[in-house]
């Protein structure tokens, strides 16, 4: 089974049957009712489909302002009982209008929006409630943080890109995702190595310098300490045999 690594949002809405749906090494469970919002440059790989089901892909070249992000824990919300038809209804629609030759981006918005209304509560809500002007400010240094993770681990650089005191940076972080700015870099390197531990042919030593690290053996400590194994044992037990496949909507 091929892994994926989309450049494009991808909406899974199983309707009868289980399956099985691993996203960023993890293994989530496929359930009627469950909708997977799955962002661009996330690992995906479905390991067993549900019978029956929708799905949606979005390009993030589409200008679309896409409604939830990645700080769902898991990436998956549940239809409430008595929205489903109208879930339905939103669904279609949506997809009816990603299939004209311009779409409006707009309409998608909306469409979008009404169909995260129809949603249920997040299975594990965030740790804190934050407003609005936070998560923008959050939004912007996740930016920062993954156009610049590969060059730069020391989080006074993120500090000093946000304009913001260590410490504030710290606490806004902390505030939407429960996680340091230290954490979250770390958790970035990691998901990283394991993407491409898991879909390339890439030495453990190749992938330490692809991901800025001039020591290969820190590398190796580093996921170690994370993983409780070493990248060569994480490949034997999880890797993939082919390189990812890139899928391209026309």
């Amino acid at each position: 089974m091929v892994v994926d690594r989309r450049d494009f949002d991808m909406l899974l809405w199983a309707t009868c049957g289980n399956g099985r749906h691993v996203i960023n090494h993890t293994e989530y469970e496929i359930l009627p009712g469950r909708l997977f919002w799955i962002g661009a440059g996330q690992l995906h790989q479905v390991r067993q489909y549900a019978s029956e089901g929708w799905v949606t892909l979005i390009s993030r070249d589409a200008d679309i302002n896409i409604c939830n992000d990645e700080l769902l824990v898991p990436p998956f919300l549940s239809i409430a009982s008595e929205q489903k038809e109208i879930f339905r209804m939103l669904f279609g629609s949506l997809q009816l209008e990603l299939s004209l030759i311009v779409p409006r981006a707009r309409l998608i918005e909306n469409l979008l929006q009404g169909m995260w209304l129809c949603c249920e509560q997040p299975v594990q809500p965030l740790k804190e409630v934050y407003i609005s002007a936070e998560l923008k400010i959050f939004r912007q240094f996740l930016a920062i943080l993954e156009e610049s993770y590969i060059e730069h681990k020391e989080v006074s650089y993120y500090s000093d890109r946000m304009m913001l005191p260590v410490r504030r940076l710290n606490r806004l972080t902390r505030t939407v995702s429960g996680m340091t700015v230290y954490e979250l870099l770390q958790e970035r390197v990691l998901r990283e190595s394991k993407t491409l531990l898991n879909t390339t042919r890439l030495s453990a030593k190749e992938i330490a310098f692809e991901l800025g690290f001039q020591d290969p053996a820190y590398f190796n400590r580093f996921f170690k300490k994370e993983m409780k194994m070493t990248p060569v044992d994480f490949r034997k037990r999880y890797g993939n045999t082919r390189a990812a496949v890139s899928i391209k909507i026309i």
